[in-house]
């Protein structure tokens, strides 16, 4: 029964996991309690199955072990992804970018759901900015028709460095 219950509140969840910690057998750190809590939604039995499946993969359960279970790009990857797009050349930006990819099995659909919120938070002219939020929202929706990853992949650094070009003419 309690497999199935809703915890709504973050403190809920964090003491119903540890106390079931001694089941498992391993840390729990405070990170790892809200990554948990960001992807079960409140849903205590997503909760403890990711509890589990990266209590097999690790000894501590952290954020950056949570993120790893589940292969989705962590607040720190998504910053130097952001970092990537917005400093290095397209050509780079391109090759680092799936490299990451690769090698951590993110989607370039996460990395776009992540990115949304910190380009509301750079500082830009609001011209650039909309047309960079309507670059995203047109790869996403060309992802959903089924188009390639790689291609969007290209859309992706396109459209930032459209936005930097952009964004030193009027620097300038």
């Amino acid at each position: 029964m309690m497999s199935v219950c809703v915890f709504e509140k973050l403190h809920q969840m964090k003491g119903k996991q540890k106390s079931l910690l001694f089941l498992f057998s391993v840390d729990l750190t405070d990170d790892g309690v809200k990554a948990i809590y960001q992807f079960a939604a409140g849903d205590m039995r997503k909760s403890i199955n990711l509890l589990q499946s990266t209590s097999m993969s690790s000894k501590t359960v952290d954020g950056p072990s949570v993120y790893a279970c589940v292969a989705y790009p962590s607040p720190a990857e998504v910053r130097s992804l952001l970092d990537h797009v917005l400093n290095e050349p397209i050509s780079t930006a391109y090759h680092n970018i799936t490299a990451v990819k690769n090698l951590k099995g993110i989607a370039l659909q996460d990395i776009i759901t992540e990115i949304h919120p910190l380009i509301m938070r750079i500082d830009l002219p609001d011209a650039i900015r909309c047309d960079l939020l309507i670059a995203l929202s047109d790869i996403e929706n060309r992802m959903s028709q089924g188009a390639s990853e790689r291609l969007q992949l290209g859309a992706f650094v396109s459209a930032f460095t459209r936005a930097k070009i952009a964004l030193e003419s009027k620097i300038l």
